[in-house]
């Protein structure tokens, strides 16, 4: 069964803290060709779409779970499950 068409989005609960930083700001990061680095203290209703990766993502779990669309199918994600998943350039993350 297909995915509804997804669009752009990035919604965070009231409680989520979020820290990024650019490789503009830290050059450090350049090198290595990664754009930013980013954690999240997410609470819900997170939420975040991307509908065209313009680069490879990786996503990481500290604690908690959640799930990502990858591939065509929904699959679970969190700190007991994996230690994380990479998700290839031009993918649909959601």
């Amino acid at each position: 069964m297909a995915h509804p068409p997804l669009i752009e989005t990035h919604r965070t609960g009231k409680r989520t803290r979020e820290w990024i930083v650019r490789a503009t700001e830290c050059q450090a990061l350049m090198p290595h060709h990664i754009a930013h680095v980013g954690v999240a203290d997410a609470a819900a209703p997170y939420t975040m779409v991307r509908a065209d990766l313009p680069g490879s993502y990786f996503l990481a779990s500290c604690s908690g779970e959640g799930c990502i669309y990858l591939d065509g199918r929904w699959k679970p994600c969190g700190a007991v499950l994996d230690a994380g998943r990479i998700v290839p350039n031009g993918s649909l993350q959601r």
